[in-house]
């Protein structure tokens, strides 16, 4: 949230008392605070978030700098003034564009704002990028297959990413941790997902099976038989309590 209060983004999240996600405020709020990770696992996060296909290198080198909303040349642009990046992350062997849009709803990105961001990349660069260049669109895309962008002559892939798949990659790093800060920065990470509308879902597929036999009945009417006011305070008043007699019996 810091960068894009810096760079005076949040007109549109606080135009009323109550707070309004937008695009920039999830973008700050999220990769803000990644970049404070150790840089193999800021990567690894983004790398994540890409289709299964994208064939993304394992590491990318040290991390240089990590910019917000950068402002560059728009010479030959479909832009008249300038051309803004939502991220530009400048690597020791790559430089790394994130064009990010504010759901993973499909529509939302548009290859003349790719076009946009690798030519004004390259007026940066008088014309030629010394580094290999990573491009992720991140949310907003009709499927997580890798696209592509010709400038100059050029193709570059475009590598499609998800809000979504981010923040099970997040949040499935923060269960392999133990307390400590890497956990905090991931455990506040969730935490900004979350004020945005991005909740991490267990799905039932991936529940273990339980296999149940005649002591998973007296197991489950054990589990039942609860004081339901104390154990559900302020949710709801129940009439009456549950009784072992309402529970049927199973039968292995």
């Amino acid at each position: 949230m810091l960068q894009a209060l810096l760079h005076k983004k949040l007109k549109d999240s606080f135009e009323n008392p109550h707070f309004r996600p937008s695009e920039d405020s999830l973008t700050s709020s999220v990769v803000g605070l990644m970049q404070y990770l150790p840089d193999d696992i800021f990567w690894d996060l983004l790398r994540s978030s890409c289709g299964r296909s994208s064939n993304l290198p394992e590491s990318v080198g040290a991390i240089i700098s990590v910019n917000f909303w950068d402002r560059w040349d728009a010479t030959d642009t479909w832009n008249t003034t300038l051309v803004e990046p939502d991220v530009w992350i400048d690597t020791k062997d790559y430089y790394i564009i994130v064009e990010a849009k504010k759901y993973d709803a499909s529509g939302m990105q548009h290859d003349d704002q790719w076009e946009n961001e690798i030519k004004a990349l390259l007026n940066e660069n008088d014309g030629k990028l010394d580094k290999e260049l990573i491009f992720i669109a991140l949310g907003g895309n009709e499927s997580l297959l890798d696209s592509t962008c010709i400038v100059d002559g050029i193709e570059y892939p475009i590598h499609t990413a998800s809000w979504f798949n981010m923040l099970h990659a997040v949040d499935k790093l923060k269960m392999s941790l133990e307390e400590g800060h890497i956990h905090r920065l991931l455990t506040d990470i969730i935490h900004a997902f979350t004020i945005h509308g991005f909740f991490n879902i267990t799905w039932l597929h991936t529940l273990k099976p339980i296999n149940l036999n005649a002591q998973s009945a007296s197991w489950i009417t054990d589990t039942l038989e609860f004081d339901n006011h104390i154990m559900f305070r302020g949710l709801y008043r129940p009439q009456n309590r549950i009784k072992y007699t309402n529970i049927p019996l199973w039968k292995k």
